[in-house]
């Protein structure tokens, strides 16, 4: 049996023998969390967009970057998922000899 380990939790479990598929225990989300969108966010975004239609640039770059830098945190862990699955997808693909 081989059984592939990622920050000491194993993901993968795989029979040598041939006989059995992979098994993916865990995927990357349980490694990289996803920043939340909260309620209070929308808000902000909603205020934001407002307040630039009465072209008030302070006031909505002060309210939309919150928002927007959520929205980045979540794009880098949608990106460093993605990453990591391939790694996953990599490592398991490769057989032992």
């Amino acid at each position: 049996m081989r059984l592939d380990f990622l920050n000491g939790e194993i993901y993968a479990a795989q029979n040598i023998s041939g006989k059995q598929e992979i098994r993916g225990l865990l995927g990357p989300a349980a490694f990289i969390d996803m920043p939340r969108w909260s309620g209070f966010l929308t808000f902000l975004a909603i205020a934001a967009f407002l307040s630039f239609g009465f072209h008030n640039l302070v006031v909505t770059l002060l309210l939309a970057g919150g928002p927007v830098i959520r929205l980045y945190r979540r794009y880098q862990a949608t990106q460093h998922r993605k990453a990591l699955g391939n790694y996953m997808a990599d490592a398991l693909s490769t057989a032992p000899a």
